[in-house]
Formats: structure tokens, sequence, C-alpha cells
């Protein structure tokens, strides 16, 4: 995850308002690789979505309680992945205010 996977924020644009999604994602080009991950992160309590797009294999995690969760069993050792980690969106609330709750600091190993 720290080499291939991303951070982001996923937008859901409605007619009367745009609600922001914390958003984990990874890709691969073997098959193998991504089913072993999904089967990893069930085991953390985290079930992933998973797609294939041409000869990519993917997965996501979307959403507070899933991406909570993978913060707080697994996490990220890569210092930009923390960096955006930190800054996601937390129930309204950006990130540094609601730092100790996601169990994402720098100095976590």
């Amino acid at each position: 995850m720290d080499c291939e996977g991303w951070v982001t924020i996923k937008r859901v644009k409605r007619p009367n308002k745009t609600h922001e999604y914390p958003r984990i994602g990874f890709h691969v080009s073997n098959r193998q690789i991504r089913d072993d991950i999904v089967t990893l992160l069930q085991r953390f309590g985290t079930e992933p979505s998973i797609w294939k797009y041409k000869n990519m294999y993917g997965l996501q995690i979307i959403g507070f309680n899933k991406v909570k969760t993978y913060l707080k069993e697994i996490g990220f050792n890569h210092p930009d992945k923390i960096r955006k980690a930190q800054n996601l969106p937390v129930w309204g609330q950006t990130r540094p205010t609601m730092a100790g709750t996601m169990g994402c600091d720098s100095e976590k190993s």
C-alpha cells in the first residue's frame, strides 16, 4: 500500500451539496497480489471494494469508518501517505482537529 496505493478524497456532487468521503486505493497488474491484499484487509476488519479495468486490478476503501479502521489497524509508513491521511476530512472536520482519533500520526511505525 505504501508503494502502489494512494490516499484521496471522493467527492459526490448532489444538486444542493457536495459530499466528501475519504478514500484509499490501490492497483496493480497482478490479480493474485490484489486478492492477497484483499484477504489481509478482511482479516483486519476492512472490506474493500474491488475492480478490474483493462489489465489492472484494484481495490479501494471508501468511507469514514472503513478508512478509520484501515488507518488504525494497518496505516502507512510512507511520509507522503501519512501526511495525506492526516488531512482527510473526518465527519466534516479537517484532519488536524481529529489527529488523535485515527491513529495515523507520523511517529507510528
